[in-house]
């Protein structure tokens, strides 16, 4: 779940972009991740009418603040561990 949010704040809104960032994921898988996360209010989904439709995916607060405390917490570990 984690790669997900970090992808769509990296500004992968549409979820070809989002397959193409996380190729190692699964279609179903990243559905399935991209509901749940709409479902925890860490994601908003917006349907764009046009031909053909779109879906794009944002951040909502909820997510961003997710998102920066995950941030901090990869960046702490990183510190810590030797390579």
């Amino acid at each position: 779940m984690t790669e997900v949010l970090f992808s769509i704040e990296e500004g992968n809104s549409r979820f070809n972009s989002l397959r193409e960032d996380l190729e190692h994921i699964s279609d179903h898988i990243l559905a399935d991740r991209l509901k749940s996360l709409e479902q925890h209010e860490l994601i908003h989904k917006s349907c764009i009418p046009g031909n053909p439709p779109r879906t794009e995916y944002t951040l909502t607060n909820k997510g961003e603040e997710l998102s920066e405390i995950l941030g901090g917490l990869c960046d702490f570990a990183e510190s810590k561990m030797k390579f």
